[in-house]
């Protein structure tokens, strides 16, 4: 009798084992999917207006420290759609495809994320199904080919709110914490988006 209980243990572990590494899987190959989608054809077309001046906002507020305090706002706001675009613009020049490559990870990177918001609240089948559906959205991925805050915005506002949920439900109180750290970079985004 031991050892039926021993081989039913080890059989139900192997299965739970068997199907976290299918659906890890299947977010493996969500995420690839996603950085197909992503790269193709990134630095095709030529900026738009838009995309400019969010160029021309990167290069004149992170181009010298000094400058940057001479220039901060009356708030101290450090959007990281800005951060990295300078950061892409400086290792790879100013090109179209360099300009785009920190919306596009960060497009990329917000599937998995996504992925484990959405399984923590409703599920891992639900979570699979959403994770599709951003990466297979044309509007996601349009925003994801442009130099924009928009994918930013999304990821830091959706980890926000994962670490807050998980905060509240577990009683975590450095989650909160983080919570507002991450709340912090996403008003540096775009306010606007509260």
């Amino acid at each position: 009798m031991e050892y039926y209980f021993e081989y039913r243990l080890k059989s139900i572990l192997a299965g739970l084992q068997a199907r976290a590494a299918y659906q890890y899987g299947l977010l493996a190959a969500l995420t690839v999917l996603a950085a197909v989608l992503r790269f193709y054809k990134l630095g095709q077309w030529s900026f738009w207006i838009d995309e400019i001046y969010s160029i021309n906002r990167a290069q004149i507020h992170f181009q010298d420290p000094l400058v940057v305090i001479q220039t901060l706002p009356t708030r101290l706001w450090l959007p990281l759609s800005l951060i990295t675009t300078k950061v892409a613009l400086n290792v790879f020049g100013v090109t179209e495809w360099s300009a785009r490559l920190a919306s596009a990870l960060i497009g990329i990177v917000s599937v998995p994320v996504l992925y484990v918001a959405t399984r923590k609240i409703f599920g891992t089948g639900v979570a699979l199904i959403v994770s599709l559906l951003l990466t297979m959205s044309p509007w996601h991925l349009y925003w994801s080919q442009n130099a924009r805050f928009y994918t930013s915005l999304l990821l830091l506002y959706t980890l926000a709110a994962l670490v807050f949920y998980i905060g509240n439900e577990r009683d975590w109180p450095l989650f909160f914490v983080l919570f507002y750290v991450l709340f912090y970079f996403a008003l540096s985004e775009r306010f606007v988006a509260v």
